[in-house]
Order: C-alpha cells, then structure tokens, then sequence
C-alpha cells in the first residue's frame, strides 16, 4: 500500500517549490496519495478539508520557505493549531 503524503507550506513564499515537490510525488505515489492544498485557508475559515486530510496522512512534508516562522498561523490561537487533530 502506498503512503498517504500531505505537503504544508506557505502559499506567498513557497508554493511554486511545493506545487513542483506535488507534481514529482504525484507520479509516484499517485494523484489520490498526495494531498496539496492549492487555494489555501484563511483566518477563520474552515477547514474541515484540511483536517480530514490529514487524519489520513502518513507522511507530512513541509516545504519551508524564507518566510515560514514566526508568520500569525503559527500563532498558538489561530484554527489549525487548535484542531483536535493534534
């Protein structure tokens, strides 16, 4: 059985190495192993797609661009953080 694999990065910094790492594991993998989030999630909005994705993750990758810490989603209160995934 083939690994479900989840990509997390920052859409302003990251998402064209991301979108590229996706394509590459989609080939391996296949398209419905490999979930990337192309629109994004913002403050407050659901993300019940989010969380059901990676409750069936095996694998999460992070792509980490020149951005990623210390931007407010990291924030301890934002949503995702919150989520009963953890």
């Amino acid at each position: 059985m083939k690994p479900r694999l989840f990509i997390s990065y920052r859409h302003s910094d990251s998402a064209a190495d991301a979108r590229q790492i996706g394509n590459a594991l989609k080939k391996k993998f296949g398209k419905h192993n490999v979930f990337i989030d192309v629109s994004g999630v913002g403050d407050g909005q659901d993300i019940n797609e989010i969380t059901h994705a990676l409750k069936k993750t095996d694998i999460v990758i992070a792509v980490i661009g020149r951005n990623w810490v210390g931007k407010p989603w990291t924030a301890p209160d934002s949503a995702l953080s919150k989520s009963e995934i953890w």
